[in-house]
């Protein structure tokens, strides 16, 4: 009997973050359909409160506004707090926040409400690569890492494309908001208890083999203070995820208005847009695998970067190509977004993933901040896109250009600072980034 007890809890403690993973992944899903279902409700918006090009891309950005002033002040908090409450907390205040978007008179209070939006977002997200670090082994990070984030791109898909129908159905963009968030709530609160309940913790010392283990050596250490070593590292992946949020959002922002302004419908441009975030789900969750092939992700960085070039090139020069762009811009935006978002929780030392986390999307979603109104406000002075798509490709090759510089084969030491470790007769490079 106590055999059998014993091989019981054995298998619920491997059954345990299992079930944490597809919690934390409902509720992003859920939190990103809520974000991404604002695009095609963007016209009725500017019509309705009568704003420029540039407001509506403002508020589209807003959330973005809120990651980027409050994620590395509150990965601390989280530190400190524990990821389960900062997790339900964001969760509760994205959900109640959205709900009362729906009551907005107006584009005031539709602004503050969406800001609070994403301060709940701002709280959320870096717990997920500390929930990661905390319950899973460091050969599976990476490819767990592409299993939370596939739920980002399928949330916003789902979105993006349920927008325009939940519109014709309701008649109003307050009508889509309400529903969506009335589906959401009761979803998420049961997500957030069963996390709750299986909170079995499963403490993993370190996110790779310390120096002192045998079988690893010190190939090379950066001069410097520890100060330093930690966030240059942090600075150029939060710059690349920068630029790779400029592209994303600004594409899902307002490629539904550029296609319905060159004669495409309106579902059939939100059927597009969303084809770019149903098959990054696929890409999300393939490219860790070949980038654990490779032993490096930094040539599969660089090429997504360059894609984003082309692909933006193309579809400012013939519109009809956006069922064929569309899924390389997935693949690409979801390649080089996994790959980026995977690094704090694999080389950050265990005590400052929280903040590693928060910094990296705190200078990664400048961009996405920047983008959106940067493209309305060139809509507005130009009466056309073809400066915005200009623009993206140009930063595309220079992030491509910067990727070369991304560290790999290396990790946190939470004594010595940046430092490359090298598993004996492995291939130096990181086994999933």
């Amino acid at each position: 009997m106590d055999y059998r007890s014993s091989a019981l809890t054995s298998r619920s403690l491997q059954r345990t973050p299992w079930i944490i993973l597809g919690c934390i992944s409902l509720i992003i899903l859920l939190l990103y359909v809520l974000l991404q279902c604002i695009p095609p409700l963007l016209p009725a918006v500017i019509d309705e409160f009568q704003i420029s090009y540039f407001a509506g891309g403002f508020l589209y950005a807003i959330p973005i506004l809120m990651v980027t002033l409050f994620t590395f002040p509150l990965g601390i908090v989280s530190d400190r707090i524990g990821s389960t409450k900062a997790l339900g907390l964001g969760a509760a205040l994205v959900v109640l926040f959205s709900l009362l978007r729906a009551t907005s008179q107006s584009f005031f209070s539709l602004a503050f409400y969406t800001a609070m939006l994403g301060l709940g977002v701002s709280l959320y997200f870096p717990n997920l690569p500390k929930t990661v670090r905390e319950h899973f082994p460091p050969h599976l990070i990476g490819r767990v890492t592409g299993l939370y984030t596939a739920a980002i791109p399928f949330g916003s898909g789902l979105g993006i494309s349920l927008s325009k129908p939940l519109l014709a159905l309701t008649g109003g963009w307050r009508g889509v908001i309400a529903i969506l968030s009335l589906i959401a709530i009761p979803l998420i609160a049961v997500g957030w208890i069963v996390m709750k309940r299986s909170k079995t913790k499963i403490s993993i010392e370190s996110p790779l083999p310390s120096l002192e283990q045998p079988g690893v050596r010190e190939e090379s250490r950066c001069t410097g203070g520890a100060g330093d070593h930690f966030f240059r590292p942090i600075v150029l992946c939060g710059v690349l995820l920068a630029l790779l949020n400029f592209a994303f959002f600004i594409t899902l922002g307002w490629l539904p208005t550029y296609l319905a302004g060159a004669g495409w419908s309106p579902v059939s441009a939100g059927a597009a847009t969303s084809l770019i975030s149903f098959v990054e789900v696929a890409a999300i969750l393939l490219v860790p695998h070949l980038s654990h092939r490779a032993g490096s992700g930094n040539r599969i960085i660089m090429m997504s970067f360059l894609l984003i070039s082309i692909c933006a090139l193309a579809i400012w020069f013939k519109p009809s190509l956006a069922w064929v762009v569309a899924p390389v811009f997935g693949i690409t935006f979801g390649g080089a977004f996994v790959l980026l978002l995977a690094f704090p929780a694999q080389f950050a030392s265990k005590e400052k993933v929280g903040r590693a986390a928060g910094a990296i999307l705190a200078i990664g979603y400048l961009g996405g901040l920047v983008g959106p109104p940067l493209a309305g406000y060139l809509k507005d002075i130009t009466g056309s896109f073809f400066s915005t798509f200009i623009v993206m490709a140009g930063s595309g090759i220079i992030a491509a250009l910067l990727s070369t510089r991304f560290p790999h084969g290396r990790s946190f030491d939470k004594d010595d600072g940046f430092a490359r470790i090298r598993h004996s007769g492995e291939n130096p490079g990181p086994r999933d980034l």
